[in-house]
């Protein structure tokens, strides 16, 4: 950031100005700060400009001790007039204007903004400067089309000054989603673990949700999920013989999370060897299968078809450097051994 030099021109003013309000999140990596407001009808001794005047970088300009509040009216260049006390005048001891820097906002001593540029004479000796008073912008004209009230106080406190602050979303981070079965049924008592510049553990609900809220932006998440319980549910002789018709191929399974389910000894195919392990189970002889936990889970979005079974289950989703909220975290949850969906998913 650097002081404006010094151009002469004719005074002007630029256009009526604007409240816009962003309908999409700041990226946090800009590291931004939010401007407080000061609607105190008084005028400061010592103010400062933030401008780019032609669109340059960020310059600044600064008056000491000449701030007024203007009490004549004023003829723009543009057939628009207003009335006495609706502007500050400035004299610049340091720094100038240009256009393109309109709308740049009037701060006081506490850096905290009164007004915003509308126009003026630039001099290489002393630039004046008027700026709109945000003390009468903000009952503007009675309606909140025209009056800034409504926007900036919209509680009505009533409150004459808001300080400035870093971004208060900063720690407002959440993390969302649903664990599912192939079917669609939502899977409960899974524990969904959160580990990273966090460390805690959610249980899913009846219908899969999981939330994690409180979070930071701009830190580094990993999301694990785990479920090892009852692991004869949903086991029956009928999945013994859908292993086998399709290992014989007789009839291939119609789904890779079949298959999935199928391979109960964590080999990386389908085989013989898995029909034992499930007539073990279902004679009684092991009471859960030793190699694998009861439940799978992958994240929704990968394509398991287009992984050879051998592959690592991506069990887990890494969130680098956080920068935005995730409502959509959904996970599909594949019980061991059950190759017809007959899980109950909340077991």
């Amino acid at each position: 950031m650097s002081f404006t030099g010094c151009t002469l021109r004719a005074g002007w003013r630029d256009s009526d100005f604007l409240l816009l309000e962003m309908l999409q999140p700041i990226p946090f990596q800009y590291d931004f700060f939010f401007n407080g407001w000061n609607r105190s009808p008084g005028a400061p001794n010592r103010v400062w400009t933030i401008h780019h005047p032609r669109g340059d970088i960020k310059k600044l300009s600064l008056d000491t001790n000449s701030v007024t509040i203007h009490q004549d009216s004023i003829d723009w260049n543009n057939d628009v007039v207003t009335p006495p006390g609706h502007h500050f005048r400035t004299i610049y001891d340091l720094g100038s204007f240009e256009p393109g820097s309109s709308g740049g906002p009037l701060l006081d001593t506490g850096r905290l903004i009164i007004g915003q540029f509308n126009g003026g004479f630039p001099s290489c000796a002393s630039s004046v400067g008027y700026f709109g008073r945000l003390a009468i912008s903000w009952d503007g004209g009675g309606t909140p089309d025209t009056r800034l009230k409504d926007w900036l106080d919209p509680a009505g406190s009533g409150v004459l000054q808001l300080a400035g602050s870093e971004n208060p979303n900063q720690f407002n981070a959440f993390l969302s989603g649903f664990v599912r079965d192939p079917t669609g049924r939502g899977i409960g008592l899974v524990e969904v673990h959160l580990s990273g510049f966090s460390d805690t553990t959610v249980t899913t609900l009846s219908d899969g949700y999981f939330e994690f809220s409180g979070l930071t932006f701009e830190e580094d998440y990993e999301i694990t999920l785990y479920k090892d319980t009852n692991d004869i549910n949903g086991v029956s002789t009928l999945d013994i013989i859908l292993a086998q018709r399709h290992v014989l191929a007789i009839e291939d399974l119609d789904s890779p999370y079949k298959v999935l389910a199928g391979d109960v000894n964590a080999s990386g195919s389908l085989s013989v060897s898995d029909f034992f392990r499930l007539r073990r189970l279902i004679l009684g002889i092991d009471v859960e299968f030793p190699d694998k936990p009861s439940w799978e889970f992958i994240p929704a979005d990968v394509q398991l078809s287009d992984m050879p079974l051998n592959d690592p289950i991506p069990g887990s989703v890494l969130l680098p450097n956080l920068s935005e909220n995730k409502p959509a975290l959904d996970f599909i949850g594949i019980k061991t051994g059950d190759l017809n969906w007959s899980a109950d998913p909340e077991q």
